[in-house]
């Protein structure tokens, strides 16, 4: 069903199963539109703003509603020429689909929350606030891309678009996969200020020390969907060409034992973590790893006891790491280095240090 009225829709039901490229909702280059109350059941993407043309979808508030999808259940994308602006997502409940078997995407579904910009456009003002999600593979998705699709007559190709000041929080998701959640932006191009507070996610686990040094592609041009990477580095969140990066009492959680880091920053600048809560393994390449990203804030964390390897560096560009007000009590190691990262990158100030 796609919407393309600038009207409220309450209290719908759809279950769309029928064929390939089945969406529930698609509310494309609209203003003013409320969604509350609705159950999308749905073969491809469930509840989906697209812009097919060069105006943004604007002041769009979905609320209250039931999703479940082989895709993405919340989505702002692919299509992308106009973006999304001033967009408040609050109070739903996501979950794999109980009731169809997959025709496209998995089983399990693709993402909880997937925002993309990849057509240009730009994607700003957007408050992503409690929901619950079960089963998914990839809880919360964020990409910024270059596929430059055309959607007007004699329009040029367009430049890289912008996705800025973004807040996700007060989100539980549980049984999610092992892949890891993902924003990542391209050389240059930057996603800029996004808000990640009162998260908690558990994922599957069983992630190898192989899979923490795995190196991910751009792939610019991609398609872009949760699984395009493959497996992260992190079990958490693989972070890279990001300006502008809080996370606020995040709690990880893997069932089965994770060799990999539980965040990963990659060309990150003017980033925080405060209150990090994820367990690692004594054996794993480390908690945190920092690598060409700078401005980093780190603090406020207490590893669980025993753990290894706090924190990893390398890049030659990496620098200015201040870890504050941390219980590093437990670990093994604080702080490793790359031969390319100068020592004096790291700073260390009113830690709870670990016992000789």
């Amino acid at each position: 069903m796609r919407l393309s009225e600038a009207k409220p829709r309450h209290d719908i039901s759809v279950f769309n199963h029928v064929s390939y490229n089945n969406d529930g909702l698609n509310i494309d280059s609209c203003k003013d539109v409320i969604i509350t109350g609705c159950r999308v059941d749905s073969d491809d993407d469930a509840i989906v703003l697209k812009s097919l043309t060069l105006n943004p979808c604007e002041n769009i508030t979905i609320s209250d509603c039931i999703v479940s999808s082989h895709c993405n259940s919340i989505k702002m994308g692919t299509e992308s020429g106009g973006g999304f602006q001033n967009i408040n997502v609050t109070n739903c409940t996501i979950c794999s689909p109980r009731y169809s078997t997959v025709i496209y995407g998995r089983q399990r579904g693709l993402a909880g929350v997937a925002l993309e910009i990849v057509d240009g456009g730009t994607l700003d003002r957007v408050a992503i606030s409690n929901l619950t999600i079960k089963g998914v593979t990839v809880p919360i998705f964020m990409r910024l891309g270059n596929r430059a699709r055309l959607y007007e007559k004699d329009q040029s190709k367009p430049d890289i678009g912008k996705f800025r000041n973004v807040i996700i929080s007060n989100i539980i998701a549980t049984d999610c996969s092992q892949i890891g959640c993902s924003i990542t932006g391209l050389p240059g191009h930057n996603i800029e200020n996004v808000i990640l507070n009162n998260i908690h996610l558990g994922f599957e686990g069983a992630g190898s020390k192989e899979d923490a040094s795995r190196k991910i592609p751009e792939k610019p041009t991609s398609y872009p969907e949760s699984v395009m990477f493959g497996t992260l580095p992190a079990y958490g969140f693989f972070c890279r060409h990001v300006n502008g990066l809080k996370f606020q009492n995040v709690r990880l959680e893997t069932s089965s034992e994770d060799y990999r880091h539980a965040i990963v920053f990659d060309d990150v600048d003017e980033a925080v973590i405060d209150s990090l809560d994820a367990p690692f393994s004594s054996m794993a390449a480390g908690m945190i790893r920092c690598r060409n990203s700078q401005n980093i804030l780190i603090r406020n964390c207490r590893p669980p006891n025993p753990a290894g390897l706090f924190l990893y560096l390398d890049g030659s560009r990496t620098k200015n790491i201040l870890l504050l007000s941390n219980d590093l009590s437990g670990v093994k190691e604080i702080a490793n280095f790359s031969d390319d990262v100068s020592e004096s990158a790291l700073v260390l100030k009113a830690n709870q240090l670990p016992k000789e």
